[in-house]
């Protein structure tokens, strides 16, 4: 048996640069992995002063009142920083405002529609399409259903003109949205199996929605020119949604729990506390997205909004003994006034980050261990993985190397093994690759360190 101790020398198609860290995804466990931090699209809630600043909340950095849209009113009062957390809020609050009409046929408004309820909201002024995007969040204490703390990426709209099929013209991306309660089984396709989601607390979903220019359909139907197709994952499962669900005692509206995606230009990968919950192939969210920004708020659900002509519209409160006397089929558009009771309705979040996942190459500390202490005998191989990542957004140029190498008392290179593996890294956009070094080089073993001339 020979002990060997070994240097090793990894090259791909970037540059590394090695910098200070203060902050790292809870889901990155290779130190050997960069990220450089979004300043922009991060916050750490210590709370905000001076004339960029309402309720603690950094205007400079955040909007708090952008467009209304559907049944969600937003309001300033609704968010609040203090004791280095963000508080976001959904409060009773009867109003008018113009309210868009779909089931009247596009571009319809009803000017004086009587909404119910307000709610906070946080939006990036900065946006961005690739990156590792994590905030800490802990949900509100009353019932599924009512309103969904939602995390998540969002584009602004376009409209179709013309443009060729598979553009772009909405993304969004759902790090979370929890609470939502059971989902509507009429967005389904007849042929598509329906996967609620548990009326309960326990339930997260980690979705994603296009506006996409397509000649077909939900349900395969087939236009008669190309149009602009709002995609929801309810009716496109394998492309767009995923469900998950906690265990009784991670319950998110009693804990706090770290969300974390990652988007990269061939998958977008989910996490929750640090592990892999799911992902999906990118299809509509990468190079052909349209420029995302990161928004945390808080939207009425089911049981104060019904889902009609591809949008929600309010229930109106009627008392207990009303709402129990109708039918079930009748109760779609009302919900009983002691619901109300339940409100204000506040959830947390600790911090919101935004990182540029930078060009990475490494392996991983128990890896690199092994290599420098196990010993190894002559004519085997030494077989380690290498994890890479060619920086946010971008692709390998240049295939990963991996070899061993022998150098002199002047750092000049003397003998050079050279790492095989068997797969392709040219055009990656991050994972691991295994290689293998032998011991053995024309028929002579790899000489033992104390064999080695004096500074070798």
């Amino acid at each position: 048996m020979q002990k060997r101790n070994f240097l090793m020398a990894l090259l791909c198609g970037f540059v590394l640069q090695i910098t200070a860290q203060s902050t790292r995804p809870v889901s990155s466990t290779n130190p050997a992995q960069r990220f450089n931090l979004l300043a922009g699209r991060s916050d750490e809630f210590n709370g905000a002063t001076g004339a960029n600043s309402t309720n603690g909340v950094d205007t400079s950095r955040w909007n708090i009142n952008p467009r209304d849209v559907g049944v969600w009113s937003w309001a300033d009062d609704n968010v609040n920083v203090s004791g280095g957390a963000l508080t976001i809020s959904a409060t009773f609050e009867p109003h008018t405002r113009r309210f868009a009409n779909g089931c009247a046929g596009p571009g319809v408004f009803i000017d004086d529609q009587e909404l119910l309820f307000k709610s906070g909201v946080l939006r990036s002024r900065a946006e961005g399409v690739f990156g590792y995007y994590e905030a800490e969040i802990i949900g509100h204490a009353s019932p599924a259903g009512f309103a969904s703390p939602a995390f998540w990426l969002q584009s602004q709209f376009g409209n179709f003109n013309g443009e060729p099929l598979n553009t772009s013209l909405y993304n969004e991306i759902d790090v979370v949205e929890i609470q939502q309660g059971l989902a509507p089984a009429t967005q389904r396709c007849p042929n598509l199996e329906f996967n609620s989601q548990p009326e309960d607390n326990l339930a997260s979903e980690h979705n994603l929605h296009a506006n996409v220019v397509t000649n077909i359909g939900r349900c395969d139907e087939v236009f008669p020119a190309p149009r602009g197709l709002f995609k929801r994952p309810a009716a496109f499962p394998e492309e767009l949604e995923n469900l998950h669900h906690f265990e009784e005692n991670e319950d998110p509206s009693r804990n706090f729990h770290v969300y974390g995606m990652e988007n990269r230009p061939d998958v977008i990968i989910w996490y929750i506390d640090g592990e892999e919950i799911a992902r999906k192939p990118n299809i509509y969210h990468g190079r052909t997205a349209r420029p995302m920004q990161v928004t945390l708020s808080m939207g009425m659900r089911r049981q104060f909004a019904f889902f009609q002509c591809n949008q929600f519209f309010p229930r109106t409160p009627v008392s207990d003994a009303q709402f129990n006397a109708l039918p079930e089929a009748d109760r779609n558009s009302v919900f009983p006034r002691s619901l109300l009771q339940q409100f204000p309705l506040e959830y947390r979040v600790n911090y919101v980050r935004t990182w540029d996942v930078l060009a990475s190459l490494g392996i991983r500390d128990e890896a690199r261990t092994a290599l420098t202490t196990n010993t190894f005998t002559a004519g085997e191989e030494i077989n380690f993985e290498v994890e890479y990542h060619p920086g946010s957004g971008d692709s390998v140029t240049r295939a990963v190397e991996v070899n061993l190498i022998e150098r002199d008392e002047n750092n000049a290179n003397v003998r050079i093994y050279n790492g095989v593996s068997t797969t392709n890294t040219l055009g990656g956009f991050g994972g691991s690759v295994e290689f293998n070094i032998p011991t053995v080089l024309n028929g002579n073993p790899i000489p033992r360190t104390s064999d080695l001339p004096q500074g070798h």
